[in-house]
């Protein structure tokens, strides 16, 4: 089932207010851990679900943070190499939003404003290799970006931004994992020049894994 409830808090700071979003029950199966290759999620069916409502939502709402609190997700059947659990937040750029206030923010929310959100057949649109090519160049733009504080991972970038990443990641919604099942969320900017596996800085990755013990 692809529905999901949704809190929707206004949190006020000083003269700030700030609309976050995050959902009435916990996601379950989903946890997101610090990694080698940057961090890493190992998501059930549900959790599959779970990620691209909210993913769906912050490329949708420009005025909102929509936050997913996966400290308190699990799966026993986690890899040694990861490290310490996120939670996650994803937002526009347009919102200017400082992580460093987030832990003031998450602090002050509350079960109010209970909203249904219903994700479409198609939550995102379907992009061919050029458009996936453009991003290697230097003058491309719409990137996501990432920064870590308050024990949590913020995403931020423009509606095609997470578009363009969401795509490859909505295809779990529908696959039958095997072996080793994945999207690869690109979160960082490569530098320099030729093909990725040559140049100095590799990019940082949200590593979406389906976990099949628990699929």
């Amino acid at each position: 089932m692809r529905q999901r409830q949704y809190y929707v808090n206004e949190v006020r700071l000083g003269p700030d207010t700030f609309r976050v979003m995050h959902p009435a029950k916990p996601v379950a199966h989903g946890p997101l851990y610090e990694a080698w290759s940057g961090t890493e999620m190992l998501v059930s069916r549900a959790g599959v679900v779970d990620l691209t409502v909210a993913w769906w939502l912050a490329a949708r709402s420009p005025r909102t943070l929509v936050y997913l609190p996966l400290r308190a997700s699990g799966c026993q059947a986690a890899p040694d190499y990861l490290e310490r659990k996120l939670d996650l937040v994803l937002m526009h750029h347009s919102l200017g939003f400082r992580p460093a206030r987030w832990k003031d923010v998450r602090g002050r929310l509350t079960p109010t404003g209970l909203q249904k959100v219903t994700l479409p057949k198609k939550p995102f649109p379907a992009f061919g290799r050029p458009d996936y090519l453009r991003m290697h160049h230097r003058e491309f733009r719409d990137h996501l970006h990432h920064k870590l504080a308050a024990d949590t991972l913020f995403l931020t970038g423009s509606r095609h931004a997470f578009e363009l990443e969401g795509h490859g990641m909505s295809e779990l919604l529908d696959v039958t994992p095997d072996f080793h099942t994945c999207a690869e969320i690109v979160v960082g900017i490569w530098s320099g020049s030729g093909s990725p596996v040559e140049r100095r800085n590799a990019p940082e990755l949200l590593h979406v894994v389906c976990c099949t013990d628990h699929w």
